[in-house]
C-alpha cells in the first residue's frame, strides 16, 4: 500500500478544517459571518456531531479504527461545504487582519 489515494486530504488537512469549520458556526452564531448557506452550517454541525460522538458507526473505542471512520467522515462533509468554507477562510484572513 503506497500512502493515501489521489485526492484524499491529508489528515493534518482535515484537522485544519474541521477548526475552520467550528470558527465558521460560532460566527455564524454569534452574526458576524451570514454569507453562508444554512445547508452548509446544518452539515457543519451534523459532522461535528458525529465526529464528537463516540457511538457512531464505529465506536470510538476501538482503536484506530474508531477513528478512522472519523476521518473519513469529516473528509466526505468537508468536500460538500469545500466551496463556502474557502470562502469563509479567506473572509476570516480579511477580517483578522489590521486595519489602517
Amino acid at each position: 500500500m503506497q500512502g493515501k489515494p489521489a485526492g484524499m486530504p491529508s489528515l493534518g488537512r482535515i484537522i485544519q478544517d474541521v477548526r475552520l469549520a467550528i470558527s465558521l458556526v460560532r460566527d455564524y452564531r454569534n452574526g458576524s459571518y451570514r454569507t453562508v448557506p444554512v445547508h452548509t452550517i446544518v452539515a457543519v454541525v451534523l459532522m461535528l456531531v458525529y465526529i464528537f460522538n463516540p457511538l457512531d458507526l464505529i465506536p470510538d473505542v476501538l482503536p484506530i479504527v474508531g477513528l478512522i471512520d472519523d476521518a473519513l467522515a469529516a473528509a466526505l462533509f468537508l468536500w460538500f461545504v469545500e466551496r463556502d468554507l474557502h470562502a469563509y477562510g479567506e473572509w476570516k484572513k480579511g477580517s483578522s487582519s489590521p486595519r489602517p
